[in-house]
């Protein structure tokens, strides 16, 4: 599947092309988007947020969208103001596109719901 057809977040599966990047494996997704490891064309690895919300076509979700974008817009500035060993930084994003995603470095190692599960809640002040 070519850039030009990726037409539904919920359709997207490993092999399908993104902005320019091949879908490997579905990481997660919460509410505002879903997570995927992708491969540039270099062969490296990365993690991919990609909008939910991308494709709406009634006025409601239309306006639901615009507000999504402007999140991701949001939480894509503060990315990249930050500059420290425990934050991933973004590599590339596209937030006018069809599909709006930020890509990011794919850092190995456990979910956060699965650390939690397995070590408890985290605490702290």
């Amino acid at each position: 599947m070519s850039d030009s057809f990726a037409t539904s977040v919920l359709s997207l599966e490993p092999g399908n092309m993104v902005g320019g990047y091949t879908l490997v494996s579905h990481l997660g997704g919460g509410a505002m988007g879903t997570v995927w490891t992708v491969r540039d064309s270099a062969g490296q690895l990365f993690a991919m947020k990609i909008l939910r919300d991308s494709l709406a076509t009634d006025p409601q979700e239309k306006e639901r969208e615009q507000q999504a974008r402007e999140r991701l817009h949001r939480e894509a500035l503060a990315l990249t103001k930050v500059r420290h060993p425990n934050v991933t930084a973004i590599v590339d994003m596209e937030l006018d596109d069809r599909l709006a995603f930020i890509v990011t470095e794919l850092i190995e190692g456990d979910n956060l719901r699965d650390d939690v599960n397995r070590n408890g809640a985290y605490t702290g002040e």
